[in-house]
């Protein structure tokens, strides 16, 4: 786990119930348990996760497979997404019509 991360800006947040599976793609820069716990496979590695405990994502690296554990509901956080390429803000968008 990396500690430089929990400071890393929440993108997205998942809820994920007994049963479900979410494939993470590895342009987020981690994951964090906000409650539950979870099973995570990455680069041919299961790992357990908790409450609090966040792993690092690399770009590189192909998508985290996350799924529950037990019968808590699992919420996930997606950090400090990176975007691969630039994207425009649609607000600033000036229409030609």
């Amino acid at each position: 786990m990396d500690s430089q991360m929990s400071s890393a800006k929440t993108q997205l947040r998942v809820m994920l119930m007994r049963g479900e599976v979410q494939s993470v793609k590895s342009n987020y820069r981690g994951l964090r348990v906000r409650s539950g716990r979870a099973w995570v496979t990455l680069n041919g590695r299961d790992l357990v996760l908790k409450r609090g405990e966040e792993v690092a994502l690399e770009m590189r690296q192909a998508a985290a497979v996350v799924s529950p554990l037990g019968y808590t509901p699992l919420v996930i956080e997606l950090l400090g997404e990176t975007p691969r390429q630039p994207t425009a803000d649609p607000h600033l968008a000036i229409s030609t019509l």
